[in-house]
């Protein structure tokens, strides 16, 4: 199976993923609130959001972390961590999100598994935008407990 190419930004030539994502009825407000939310959900240890204000924007700063699972790596069960950079720009009804600076973490576990890292980095890629756009969308759009209907 032939993995999906990884968008690669022309400017800065790295992993970069981007969209824009509508959120009808939403408040801006409520978007940063729910924003908040999920960035501190996703920092890593000593790293908190920063939060800041752009032209009637409210941007979100994160630099977070997701564990992977690896059986399927046929390498080893190690320990692998994906971390990235997450800027979500809010405004009413919509969030533009951006995930970049993506870097593989993996335990030294004595084995050689050169041939597989480029596979390992897109197949985690891969499996973490799929996480993060998942739990943004629920957390922004879906979030039952904001005031919102």
């Amino acid at each position: 199976q032939q993995l999906a190419q990884v968008p690669v930004d022309a400017t800065t030539h790295l992993v970069t993923y981007a969209t824009v994502v509508q959120a009808p009825h939403i408040t801006q407000a409520d978007l940063l609130s729910r924003a908040r939310v999920w960035a501190n959900g996703v920092a890593i240890p000593g790293k908190p959001p920063l939060l800041l204000r752009e032209q009637e924007t409210d941007v979100v700063m994160v630099i977070g972390s997701q564990a992977l699972n690896t059986s399927y790596f046929n390498t080893s069960n190690a320990p692998r961590t994906l971390y990235y950079t997450a800027t979500i720009a809010l405004r009413n009804g919509r969030y533009q999100y951006r995930l970049t600076d993506f870097v593989l973490e993996t335990a030294d576990d004595g084995i050689s598994y050169g041939a597989h890292v480029r596979k390992t980095f897109d197949e985690a890629i891969g499996q973490l935008t799929a996480a993060i756009r998942s739990t943004l969308a629920a957390s922004l759009i879906t979030n039952p407990t904001a005031g919102d209907s």
